[in-house]
């Protein structure tokens, strides 16, 4: 503990100031640029904040950030944050690359971090960093752990929170769904609009824009939503960004493209220019495009075209069991293609890879193209033995109205959650709640617009219990009564899986109500209500008379107290709401001042 502390006050003593780092985190580049250190602040943090708003406008590659963070490690020093920091830039950087083996080594320095709930805004935020991209490297290779992805998920986005850092909280929200959805194929749908409504979270003047743009337009490709593709490159301007993420638009457009135009050879032929174009700008990241390009072709029976757009990466060595796969794959494909008769039993044995790594929904996925392949060639019946027929469909066709319009929602409801007791009103009449289905509904609008796992929302109803089946059984239990307490809006709770949702548009809740006022999005303009107006309506702060003793809970009242005290310095309409937003802070538990 006492290590932990010299940690925090070395890092309050820093130099760097806390609205740096928010303008930072936002990808405010031209603020940041701007604002000096400090005097405090040492040769490496000014070097680590140059860095960052190089990083952000694409001036600096990956090569830099390891040498930067090799010089800072061989020169030492007394301030483990910096180290941290330097690691935190490397791991987010190795991530975009899709260099997962080097966000893993750059990701470990996560151990020394103190969990401090009330560290300073720098440590909350690189700790927030190192913890979603430990998080995003947990879901790759051998047996995904996706359980412990969301966990941590969720920590680094609490992190964020807790330093006034949304535009940080959206980008964790977009590329968690975006890696479920494309790599796991894990509710994808879902995860669309997960990664569609953090998206709207980003300003379109944030450096974080384009690339949320480019994982929104792979997200959509890969979903099989062209228009959602098409509007998220049309919208998203061109990113300077070096990163394999952010240079793959090129290759998103051919895509779309190609996917238009059928086997347009110049569709094809453009599709392929710019797959080499990008594995030559970035071997790593870009020969993974290239053969997720070249798959692409051979769904459209382009099979000469993707042989030689694959030629380069099957020479490559394998990142990992998941790859070698997914490249053995490729080859029986391309061997279907040039008519060769390949055993059933061949290619049912390379399905059945997939699943001994862990990746069921890409065996699924893996089986329609295969079964796309066997139909082209005649053997429907061996098609059919695969489950499927035909063209694959797409996965999900996102409504265009999730861009910006409305969805068909469910009126006349209204959540409260900052109060003593979780309250919910159905067209005027209060609606009665079980303890644990509103400790339930509770743990989903804290979630929300993420869903929440099935294990997180069993320990938040029994946290002293074991995870099991007959726990299982009673979370089932509890979101069949609180659907029917919920009445006509009880469709609203959703599981798909091991995942459960709220689909709260069209609702009116509190706490959701509160985070606008306290982080406006680019939406939100200034029709909103201020922080102080917003207040008035606070009796209590998460249900803290119903669930007094529930340590997860502490943590977020913890949380929303301390931005709600930061977000009060900066409305005009504090002075003019004095005493009813004093009573709302203490009603919040903030201590009598």
């Amino acid at each position: 503990m006492e290590m932990a502390g010299s940690v925090m006050r070395g890092a309050g003593r820093m130099g760097v100031d806390a609205e740096l780092i928010r303008a930072l985190g936002a990808g405010r580049l031209r603020r940041a640029a701007g604002w000096s250190a400090g005097a405090d602040g040492g040769p490496a943090v000014e070097a680590l904040i140059d860095a960052e708003v190089a990083t952000r406008r694409g001036e600096a590659g990956l090569a830099e950030l390891v040498d930067l963070a090799a010089r800072i490690e061989a020169e030492g020093g007394d301030d483990p944050v910096v180290r941290w920091w330097a690691g935190a830039l490397v791991a987010e950087r190795c991530g975009l690359d899709l260099d997962v083996p080097g966000a893993a080594r750059a990701a470990a320095v996560l151990a020394e971090v103190p969990d401090d709930t009330l560290a300073p805004v720098l440590v909350l935020w690189v700790r927030g960093r190192l913890r979603r991209a430990d998080a995003l490297v947990r879901l790759f290779g051998r047996s995904p752990d996706r359980g412990g992805s969301q966990r941590l998920r969720s920590l680094a986005i609490a992190d964020f929170a807790r330093g006034g850092l949304p535009e940080e909280v959206a980008v964790t929200r977009v590329l968690g769904a975006a890696t479920e959805a494309l790599w796991l194929m894990e509710d994808v749908e879902q995860n669309v609009a997960v990664a569609v409504d953090a998206r709207a979270m980003v300003g379109a003047d944030s450096a974080w824009a384009p690339l949320l743009d480019a994982v929104l337009a792979v997200l959509a490709v890969g979903a099989g939503d062209r228009p959602m593709a098409e509007r998220s490159l049309a919208t998203g301007r061109r990113s300077r960004s070096a990163s394999t993420l952010g240079a793959a638009v090129p290759v998103l457009q051919a895509m779309c493209a190609a996917d238009s135009q059928g086997d347009s050879p110049v569709a094809v032929a453009a599709l392929a220019e710019a797959a080499v174009g990008l594995s030559a700008a970035d071997p790593l990241g870009g020969h993974h495009i290239r053969l997720v390009a070249a798959s692409g072709l051979l769904d459209v029976a382009q099979d000469t075209v993707a042989r030689e757009l694959a030629l380069p990466v099957m020479d490559m060595p394998a990142v990992d069991e998941v790859d070698e796969v997914e490249r053995d794959l490729f080859k029986l494909r391309l061997r279907l293609c040039a008519g060769e008769d390949v055993p059933m039993g061949t290619l049912t044995a390379a399905l059945e890879r997939f699943a001994a790594v862990g990746h069921h929904r890409r065996q699924v996925d893996a089986a329609r193209r295969l079964a796309n392949d066997l139909g082209r060639l005649g053997r429907g019946a061996d098609a059919a033995r695969l489950g499927t027929r035909g063209a694959v469909p797409p996965v999900v066709a996102l409504p265009d109205d999730r861009l910006g319009g409305s969805l068909s929602a469910v009126t006349g409801v209204r959540v409260r959650v900052m109060a003593p007791a979780v309250a919910v009103d159905l067209d005027g009449r209060r609606c009665p709640l079980r303890t644990t289905g509103a400790r339930l509904l509770l743990a989903l609008v804290l979630a929300h617009p993420a869903p929440l796992p099935a294990e997180a929302a069993a320990g938040a109803l029994w946290p002293e219990g074991l995870w099991g089946t007959d726990r299982r059984q009673r979370l089932n239990t509890v979101v069949h009564r609180l659907r029917q307490s919920l009445g006509h809006a009880g469709a609203a709770v959703g599981r798909v899986g091991d995942m459960l949702s709220l689909d709260a548009h069209g609702w009116d809740v509190d706490l959701f109500r509160l985070r606008r006022a306290l982080w406006p999005g680019p939406t939100t303009g200034d029709a909103g209500s201020t922080l102080a107006e917003t207040l008035a309506e606070v009796s209590g702060n998460l249900g803290h008379v119903e669930f007094p003793y529930d340590e997860q809970l502490v943590d977020e009242r913890h949380a929303l107290l301390a931005a709600v005290l930061r977000g009060l310095d900066g409305d005009a309409a504090f002075a003019g709401a004095h005493h009813a937003c004093i009573d709302a802070l203490r009603a919040l538990g903030a201590p009598p001042s």
